[in-house]
């Protein structure tokens, strides 16, 4: 490179050939500012000048317009024009022209300025009489501020060009000279030695100074990295004379292969793993991967093919077939190397697939029965559902198997299921799949396009054959067994394409199979709306419950001998505020369903407490029964509590009475013992409610502790003089005598009723002949009326 061009690229010459453009550039902007500021300050001052003039002869041109005095008005006129810097001079009076003076040999310029003046009278300050018209010789002015611009041209230039040179000069003092410096010094430098660049005089805390020391610093860590990668490839001939060896002694299989599945290289454990050949030539080429019997060989490639795509490492398992009818599954792991190729690892995973799939197999199957369990059955559908053939699905639920584990254990329990599991699986065709999908319960695939008629006969069937009694399942014991079945079907598409859909559905038609009978019930509208509706209810018995849209009732009971009224059954009642009244037989047992018994409970055992103090405030010694659920012993209706209730309304227990009934009694007989004990220990008097109805109601009078038994109204609704119905309430009446306990009847409707149970002996009575069940804030004024009716009878 000449010294000229070195010249033209250096620091000095882009630095000159900067500051003169930004010069020329503010040089041209600063002379078009100073020309127009020169011009108009020269233009300012021949105004302000001519005014001064005008001031000067204004006295004498008043005088001269006044007496309209020619030659005076001339000689003003002249001694204006001397001024070099005005052009013309008029002077006019009050009626005409009197001088006009203009300078000879001036072009006019067409916008001259013109000062014009108003002339006053010398006598009256606001009498015009007269004009000056002064015209400024442009010319002049413009010659003026030419010769000034350029003075300041000159003057500015002269600025920039001495700021150019000291500028110049800074930069190769303190730039240019100590970076060539800097540099001449680098191309001797020899930084395998340890030598390093000194910082130039007086630069020890400039930029330059910093420079100089960060290439000391770059040239130190050059020299670092040079040893670092002279030991790195040291260490890597190491790492591949190791590597070496672990590639060919590997346990695991090792290769190295291209995209198209040409294999560079492979190790000893591969060729075992693949049954390939360890030579690697094979007709004078190299082998392939696609060479060993791969379950899916294009997709090994591909997986190569993404691994280089993405540069990242791919992994998954090939099946591998050999040559024997042996089967082997291999983990290949691919790894990019960067230069077209992948490095592959494999490892034998067969006895982990095995295992799996030994697993897979238990998760869908139930262990009991060998058949799907819910999560089988979620499979089976989800190919069953893209196939979008219809199909028919069956819920089967056996009743009974629960008891028979309860009562003769679990393995006998198992038996029974692995009958019913057998005759299904004898039952069922080629088609068909059955899954077991909770204890008792079993769904059923039927698949094919079926006349409704045909298959409800062929499920009608099915479940007459598997209701037929079982043969002994306990070693002990050669009596049958027989279970019930219930069985429900919905329809795909028809009644839902989703699985959960189809085994709800089904589910709701099983639940509409009348009680032991084997006939199938298909799902239907109507039945997933019956569950909405009660949904619903649910959901505002809840909002019933909370909002105290409950209300207490109570019918009167009454003393049949005394004719008075003695206390009265509390009833509850709740008007629904779109269906209005819902009957209690609808509402409490779905209360006790949804776990809110107990609070309704507990409600109405305050209610009636709160009741019986306001009564027998007023004189009015009642007492009231309440009726009791099974879902309210031992916890929900402790005596505990019942024992604080009175005692926070001051009330003797016999101010109370407790109605139960059979299904009570039955649930848990300790339990219900104990806890009538504990009631009748504290006063309170039990009631048997809906007594003659059960199976065992004579065998409670003996096992438990009762006081009164209410006789149930279907059999006093149809009583008369000489029927069986008669008959059997005067021998429960007698029966309780002699048992000591008391009786009330339920269900009186007329007089003749009445009048039979006195005739009897009968103690209490209640029913709508008296009065229908009230609420409780009008009882009191009820009782007094029933009292003055009966009084006639006493």
């Amino acid at each position: 490179m000449s010294l000229s061009t070195r010249w033209w690229h250096g620091i000095l010459a882009r630095s000159l050939l900067a500051m003169a453009g930004i010069a020329l550039l503010m040089g041209s902007a600063g002379g078009i500012a100073v020309g127009r500021i020169v011009g108009e300050r020269v233009q300012s001052q021949a105004m302000l000048k001519l005014g001064e003039l005008l001031d000067t002869v204004e006295s004498t041109v008043s005088v001269a317009c006044f007496t309209n005095d020619e030659g005076l008005a001339y000689e003003v006129a002249q001694g204006l024009l001397r001024n070099s810097e005005v052009r013309r001079v008029v002077i006019r009076g009050s009626e005409r022209e009197i001088a006009q003076v203009a300078r000879s040999g001036v072009s006019a310029y067409k916008d001259e300025a013109v000062e014009l003046r108003q002339v006053r009278s010398p006598f009256k300050a606001n009498e015009i009489i007269g004009t000056v018209q002064v015209e400024i010789d442009q010319q002049v002015i413009d010659a003026r501020v030419a010769e000034e611009v350029n003075f300041a041209y000159l003057l500015l230039l002269g600025v920039l060009l001495l700021v150019i040179a000291a500028t110049t000069g800074s930069i190769f003092l303190f730039i240019v000279r100590p970076i060539k410096q800097t540099s001449d010094r680098m191309h001797d430098l020899d930084v395998t030695s340890g030598e390093s660049l000194k910082v130039p005089q007086g630069h020890e805390r400039s930029e330059i100074g910093r420079l100089v020391e960060d290439v000391n610093q770059l040239t130190g860590r050059l020299v670092e990295v040079l040893d670092q990668e002279r030991d790195l490839r040291q260490r890597q001939e190491i790492g591949q004379r190791k590597y070496h060896d672990l590639f060919d002694n590997s346990s695991a299989g090792i290769f190295v292969a291209r995209s198209d599945g040409r294999i560079d290289s492979f190790n000893r454990a591969f060729a075992e793993m693949t049954w390939l050949p360890l030579a690697e030539d094979q007709e004078g080429g190299r082998r392939r991967l696609t060479e060993a019997q791969w379950r899916n060989p294009m997709e090994l490639l591909a997986m190569i093919v993404a691994s280089l795509l993405d540069g990242t490492t791919h992994e998954s398992d090939f099946q591998l077939d050999g040559r024997r009818g042996d089967m082997r599954w291999l983990h290949v792991t691919v790894v990019p190397l960067g230069d077209g190729s992948v490095q592959g690892t494999v490892t034998d995973v067969t006895l982990i697939k095995q295992e799996e799939l030994f697993a897979r197999r238990l998760a869908v199957t139930d262990s009991l029965t060998s058949f799907a369990n819910r999560e089988g059955l979620n499979q089976a559908y989800a190919q069953l559902q893209s196939r979008t053939t219809p199909f028919i699905l069956v819920r089967i639920d056996f009743d009974g198997i629960r008891q028979i584990t309860e009562a003769l254990g679990v393995p006998v329990g198992d038996r029974a299921l692995l009958s019913v599991a057998s005759r299904l699986r004898a039952a069922m065709e080629s088609n068909d799949f059955v899954a077991r999908i909770s204890g008792t319960k079993f769904a059923l695939v039927l698949e094919g396009e079926y006349d409704r008629e045909v298959i409800a006969h062929r499920i009608d069937v099915l479940a007459e054959h598997l209701a037929q009694p079982y043969p002994s399942l306990d070693d002990d014991r050669s009596v049958p067994v027989v279970l019930g079945v219930r069985v429900g079907a919905a329809r795909f598409p028809d009644d839902g394409v989703e699985l959960q859909h189809l085994l709800r559905r089904a589910e709701l038609a099983l639940g509409n199979v009348p009680v032991g009978s084997h006939t199938c019930i298909f799902f239907n509208p109507v039945q997933e709306a019956a569950v909405e509706h009660r949904r619903r209810m649910e959901d505002d018995l809840r909002v019933a419950v909370a909002t105290g849209e409950l209300e207490l009732y109570c019918q009167p009971i009454v003393d049949l001998r005394q004719g008075r009224v003695v206390g009265g059954e509390a009833l509850l009642r709740w008007t629904h505020p779109q269906h209005g009244a819902v009957p209690p037989e609808t509402f409490v047992p779905m209360a006790e369903q949804i776990g809110l018994i107990g609070e309704i409970g507990r409600w109405v055992l305050k209610e009636a407490c709160r009741y019986i103090a306001h009564w027998r405030n007023v004189e009015l010694d009642l007492y009231v029964s309440v009726n009791v659920s099974v879902r309210q012993i031992p916890d929900e209706l402790a005596p505990g509590m019942v024992a604080k209730t009175l005692e926070q309304y001051g009330l003797p227990p016999q101010a109370l009475a407790i109605e139960i009934t059979e299904s009570l009694l039955m649930n848990d007989v300790t339990i219900a013992q104990e806890w009538i004990a504990s009631l009748r220990a504290m006063g309170l008097h039990i009631y048997m409610d809906d007594f003659g109805t059960g199976y065992s109601s004579l065998s409670y009078l003996k096992r438990f502790a009762l006081d009164t038994v209410k006789i149930d109204r279907s059999f006093v609704r149809d009583m008369s003089a000489d029927n069986s119905d008669f008959a059997l309430v005067n021998a429960i009446i007698t029966m309780a005598k002699s048992l000591g306990l008391g009786v009330v009847a339920e269900g009186i409707e007329d007089e003749q009723q009445f009048r039979l149970l006195r005739q009897s002996d009968c103690g209490f009575g209640q029913g709508n002949y008296f009065s229908r069940p009230v609420p409780m804030s009008q009882f009191n004024t009820i009782a007094m009326r029933i009292n003055d009716e009966l009084a006639s009878y006493c």
